[in-house]
């Protein structure tokens, strides 16, 4: 999804089109995405809903105490959580560094879409970060600390992409 369309509750419609789309792609069916059919936020949304109905999620329940106990630290929190995200498997670190880079790139252009690290975390948090069985109350303790964990790591690849479009711009002045 581009990095400059401003989020917002959806009407109906919307729904019934993520739904449509997810039922052509399980099928195998992949459609010409084009943004006239198929918006930004039906994207989005469709990215959200594939990371939330993966049996395991993207940050593993193996890992999931590993990334609360990271969000709790005073010292050393950055590094302890890029830490474990290396210690991921394989194909979950690759596409977690595609995600990240990709909302790093969304919050990059916060003044024209309003997404900033926390709003993003926010989002994408209980997508990507969750434990295999949780009562509710669990649930809602542990939001705060999934929303610290996944913020801090979009934050430190904002950083990364700033500097790297700093560094550019500055050899082409």
């Amino acid at each position: 999804f581009s990095a400059k369309y401003i989020p917002h509750f959806f009407p109906p419609q919307i729904h019934s089109k993520i739904q449509e789309l997810k039922t052509k792609i399980d099928e195998g069916k992949l459609p010409e995405l084009e943004l006239e059919v198929y918006s930004v936020h039906i994207l989005a949304n469709l990215l959200k809903l594939f990371l939330r109905e993966m049996p395991e999620p993207l940050l593993t329940f193996e890992y999931y105490e590993e990334f609360l106990r990271a969000a709790d630290l005073t010292e050393d929190r950055v590094s302890t959580l890029f830490s474990i995200l290396k210690t991921l498997p394989k194909p979950n670190f690759d596409l977690m560094e595609r995600l990240i880079f990709h909302l790093a790139r969304v919050a990059y252009h916060e003044e024209a879409n309003r997404m900033t690290p926390n709003s993003l975390a926010i989002v994408f948090a209980p997508c990507i970060l969750r434990q295999r069985h949780f009562p509710a109350q669990d649930a809602l303790s542990d939001i705060s600390r999934q929303t610290l964990c996944i913020e801090l790591i979009i934050s430190e690849q904002l950083k990364k992409l700033a500097v790297t479009l700093k560094d550019i711009d500055d050899l082409d002045t």
